[in-house]
């Protein structure tokens, strides 16, 4: 449920309203869905590699709205979506970014404020500790499922079409 919330939430940083992630989950839920899948299968792999489930729903969680942030933020200043080897730049981006008269809209605040809440209120639910077997078996399935939804490229793909985190990654 959370990683539908979350979805949510990404692309409304991404599209600068919720309006328009609503009206696009309408449009779009098999897109919507497997962006999902593909946040579920991240926090699968950041909580096997930290053992520790609320500890890989934080690291997904803060990733994927930070790269819908930065991506809100590219897409201002360049009109254009962001890229995966647009990470590589980012040391380069800060330095030119603190120039630029980009500034953090209420709908990204909004945005960001509720991702922190949710994981603040999963962090009170009782969670089992995960042992190595369970572990490897969470890491590789989700290794799986993340190589199963981005091995497919298509030219007519968008961020606006099949959603951000989908069009982050096949970009």
């Amino acid at each position: 449920m959370a990683a539908l919330i979350y979805i949510m939430l990404i692309e409304a940083v991404h599209r600068n309203s919720f309006k328009s992630a609503c009206l696009w989950i309408k449009e779009r839920p098999g897109d919507y869905a497997l962006n999902a899948l593909l946040f579920i299968a991240l926090e699968g792999l950041f909580t096997a590699a930290s053992g520790a489930f609320f500890t890989g729903g934080c690291i997904a969680a803060v990733l994927c709205l930070t790269l819908a942030a930065v991506g809100f933020f590219k897409r201002a200043a360049r009109n254009e979506p962001l890229y995966f080897s647009d990470i590589f730049l980012a040391f380069k981006v800060m330095g030119v970014a603190g120039a630029s008269n980009i500034i953090m809209t209420p709908r990204i605040l909004i945005s960001l404020a509720a991702g922190t809440v949710i994981e603040a209120g999963i962090s009170f639910l009782p969670l089992p500790d995960i042992n190595t077997s369970a572990r490897v078996v969470i890491g590789v399935v989700s290794l799986f499922v993340i190589l199963m939804l981005t091995i497919k490229k298509s030219d007519d793909f968008t961020y606006r079409r099949k959603g951000f985190l989908r069009g982050f990654v096949l970009n």
